[in-house]
């Protein structure tokens, strides 16, 4: 064998290595590229994910398939959107109990307001013929001079007259 037959077989031999490389590194980046977008796939979901529940849409779940760290992960973030709809289900549930106590509160109020004003009225209308009866007892006692019996029939007549109006207060 001849240094050119030597060289032509070398050189052959170079050429199948290069393409058994060429094959392998091409498998090989393959694989790689298989892993990679085997894991980025369920990242990329789960960002997806996160990214509506941001936007308020808690009616979000995420698949979750086998028992590795990014099943974990997902689970947690099923669990996580669960436990925050809870939350505000309950939160808004309160609120409206909070208003409906508010509501009563201005109702009770309102009926406060309304007692209190009756209730003064009633007790000014009795009073109001006293204060005048008693005013004007007090003028005809000053306007006498000691003579008070030429009064009698108005002071009889000021009592009957204030009498019908305290009456029904007093039996009340």
């Amino acid at each position: 064998m001849g240094l050119g037959e030597y060289a032509r077989v070398n050189s052959q031999n170079l050429l199948i290595l290069q393409a058994i490389f060429a094959v392998l590194n091409i498998v090989v980046g393959a694989v790689v590229l298989y892993l990679v977008l085997r894991i980025l796939k369920p990242i990329y979901v789960l960002t997806s994910a996160a990214s509506e529940i941001s936007k308020g849409n808690l009616d979000v779940t995420v698949e979750s398939k086998g028992k590795d760290e990014l099943s974990i992960a997902t689970n947690s973030f099923n669990s996580m959107v669960k436990s925050l709809k809870s939350y505000i289900e309950k939160q808004n549930r309160l609120t409206k109990q909070l208003e409906d106590a508010n509501e009563q509160l201005k109702y009770r109020d309102q009926l406060k307001d309304d007692f209190i004003n009756v209730a003064a009225h009633e007790l000014r209308t009795p009073i109001q013929p006293i204060l005048g009866l008693t005013e004007y007892l007090q003028f005809t006692k000053a306007g006498t001079n000691g003579n008070s019996s030429s009064n009698i029939p108005m002071t009889i007549f000021l009592v009957l007259l204030v009498l019908p109006v305290l009456l029904p207060h007093l039996n009340a």
